[in-house]
């Protein structure tokens, strides 16, 4: 009984010092003016306020199911930037399960508008991290609220004349080479995990030379640019964004740490645990039944479902961002072809379209690790060589390296002239750096570097006409040639340095697999000896 009394007494102690932290609470967010108001909620935890504060509290704040107006609520009071922090908080705590979160989420999108909702938006996609507005709209809010959000976004986004350029990406084997590891990939010519030289570039050339913010002040002009990059992968989402979380520590955490994405900060859209169960069931019956007449190949046809959701997680996000137009990059060894043929159907266009029409999607540059016959495509026959009229009419352009993707790029008009080549000198500086890296490891790297002095002849017949970028590209093409010669070992002098190793790590690496072999022996005599010992003893 003694012990009973202690529990519940301390119990009725804490709700009672935690009920006079919320009334605390409470009397602050009445009484303070609105400069006060707004100091106070940038400086604090929006998500820990979110637990610790009364719900009665945050409908004064920010409103309830009838509306922030209707009921006095301060939430016109609170200026853009503490609405961002309000929102990030709650979506943090987490929105999903809480009909009140979802309440308030709504009450601040909605009376969010103009540039400013422009401004919200860049804001939450530069975060940096998986949480992102394409998760708080179609996995976090539900229902009535939902629908009443994408109203919103959708009234507001068609009316902006805001100029914006998204770079949509697939990841594996278009920024990351797989080594040719299946599922992720066919691509061997650059290591595993290695980073395309140029990908990083050529994105954020590509949003700067195809957007305008004149109309956004300059304090914010950066979030648009740091949340100008997605990436959209087959990798399915797990349970509370583990799968997202795990692409963000591996895949882009990496590449900022090297500087490889520039300025920007990426958002993640997975595809669905479904259609990736699907590809391996559908995988493991064509390799069980893959000598007989009438199976998919593997690498193909497979894909289908994942193309189909990558296609509809894409809707998803250009539902969100009416006003911005996507340049989309991929690669032929899986879906992503496919992928864009369906994006371009779902938005109206059909193969008798006026080519003066514009779609929000105004390019698809697709990677070509493959053959151009075995590519998933709708519009191409089987064992065809041909390139379809309709890739032609929807921009669909495929390239070997990222030197002549922005050539593609700039006879589309994404790209200037002197962006084509600050993209090739990107392409050669982390070539160069590739080949310091793995100075023996690297077993495909003369195909690699065909293709770039290939797109690098390219160039040079573009800027024939201004001296000043010629003489650019031909110091490109002489590092390129060095390059050659230090990978093949032709001059002693121009070979790139060995890494500096302990003597003790030389001389394991000299005598290979003998030194783990001799270790082992000793281990288990070892084991043997002292067995024997205690069985002595004994």
């Amino acid at each position: 009984k003694s012990k009973g009394r202690g529990s519940t007494a301390l119990l009725s102690w804490l709700l009672n010092r935690h009920k006079r932290g919320q009334e605390e609470i409470h009397d602050i967010i009445v009484n303070a003016t609105p400069p006060e108001l707004n100091y106070l909620l940038s400086f604090v935890n929006c998500g820990k306020l979110a637990y610790v504060a009364s719900k009665h509290t945050f409908c004064y704040l920010l409103g309830n199911a009838a509306g922030w107006r209707a009921t006095g609520a301060r939430l016109d009071e609170l200026s853009l930037e503490v609405k961002a922090f309000v929102l990030d908080g709650l979506q943090r705590v987490g929105i999903i399960m809480s009909n009140s979160k979802q309440m308030w989420t709504r009450n601040i999108l909605l009376s969010t508008k103009g540039s400013d909702i422009a401004i919200m938006k860049a804001i939450m996609d530069s975060r940096g991290d998986w949480h992102s507005m394409h998760k708080l709209v179609f996995y976090d809010l539900r229902g009535s609220w939902k629908s009443e959000v994408l109203r919103h976004l959708h009234s507001e986004g068609m009316t902006s004349r805001l100029k914006w350029t998204k770079i949509v990406s697939d990841v594996d084997d278009t920024v990351l080479c797989s080594g040719g590891l299946w599922p992720a990939g066919i691509d061997r010519r650059l290591p595993k995990k290695a980073m395309y030289p140029g990908a990083g570039t050529i994105f954020l050339e590509i949003s700067r030379h195809c957007s305008s913010f004149s109309t956004i002040p300059e304090a914010y002009r950066p979030f648009f640019e740091s949340s100008s990059l997605i990436f959209l992968t087959a990798r399915p989402k797990a349970y509370k964004g583990m799968s997202e979380i795990y692409s963000y520590k591996n895949l882009v955490g990496p590449m900022k740490k090297a500087g490889l994405l520039q300025e920007q900060e990426p958002v993640i859209l997975s595809g669905r645990l479904g259609s990736a169960f699907q590809v391996l069931l559908q995988a493991a019956f064509a390799r069980l039944f893959r000598n007989k007449k009438g199976t998919m190949p593997r690498g193909t046809a497979i894909w289908t479902p994942v193309a189909d959701k990558k296609a509809e997680c894409m809707q998803e996000y250009m539902a969100i961002y009416p006003e911005c137009d996507f340049v989309l990059f991929g690669d032929n060894g899986q879906g992503d072809v496919l992928c864009s043929e369906l994006l371009m159907e779902r938005a109206g266009f059909r193969a008798d379209s006026s080519p003066l029409r514009s779609f929000s999607i105004r390019a698809s540059l697709m990677h070509n690790v493959r053959d151009m016959s075995e590519t998933l495509s709708k519009f191409l026959p089987p064992s065809s060589v041909e390139i379809p009229r309709e890739w032609d009419a929807m921009s669909i352009l495929f390239f070997k390296t990222y030197i002549g993707a922005a050539v593609e790029g700039f006879s589309l008009g994404l790209l200037d002239l002197g962006a084509v080549v600050r993209v090739s000198c990107k392409v050669v500086v982390e070539l160069m750096v590739l080949v310091a890296w793995y100075p023996e490891t690297w077993r495909g790297w003369e195909g690699y570097y065909e293709d770039v002095i290939e797109d690098m002849k390219q160039v040079k017949n573009l800027v024939f006409r201004d001296k000043g970028l010629e003489d650019k590209v031909d110091d490109l093409l002489a590092d390129l040639e060095y390059v050659k010669m230090s990978q093949r070992g032709l001059d002693e002098g121009m070979k790139s340095p060995a890494p500096i190793l302990s003597p003790r790590t030389l001389e394991r690496r000299k005598q290979g697999r003998k030194v783990k072999m001799v270790e082992a022996m000793r281990k288990w005599r070892r084991k043997v000896s002292f067995k024997k010992k205690k069985e002595d003893q004994e």
